[in-house]
């Protein structure tokens, strides 16, 4: 994953612990986790990779790619962290932001725009195949006239 749960819980404020019920370990030292909170960023880096797989590899382990790739996980996880939420409708702030994101996904899965440092996976363009078989029963010659 790109962001944490933590990151998450910062970029919600106080919205959080509303949205998400915390599940407590076994023992007295156990930490708290928050299941819905780690599968709604899961699924947002799945989206995320979803979409850059056909031109980078997956997951992008770049430094200097990460903290774009965070900003666009916490933006899609909060898109579902209100999506779990009371209410029938999500802030108009949160649909255009998810939008960019889901943008600027398209356009670097196009290569209109680049991730930095991250190798693009080669596409095999220009290689040279060598095919050997019989001779052709058809050749250009017998088909003169047709």
């Amino acid at each position: 994953m790109y962001a944490s749960v933590d990151e998450l819980k910062s970029r919600l404020l106080g919205r959080f612990d509303g949205i998400y019920t915390a599940v407590k370990g076994e023992g007295d030292d156990a930490a708290e986790t928050w299941p819905e909170a780690e599968k709604d960023l899961a699924d947002a880096s799945s989206e995320i990779d979803g979409m850059l797989a056909n031109r980078y590899g997956t997951p992008v382990t770049a430094e200097k790619a990460l903290p774009i790739l965070n900003d666009w996980t916490l933006t899609l996880a909060v898109e579902k962290a209100y999506m779990r939420s009371a209410g029938d409708e999500l802030p108009k702030k949160v649909i255009y932001a998810s939008t960019e994101v889901r943008n600027k996904l398209k356009l670097a899965a196009s290569g209109d725009f680049r991730l930095m440092d991250v190798p693009e996976i080669s596409s095999g363009a220009g290689g040279i195949s060598i095919v050997s078989g019989s001779d052709p029963v058809f050749p250009r010659e017998k088909m003169t006239g047709f």
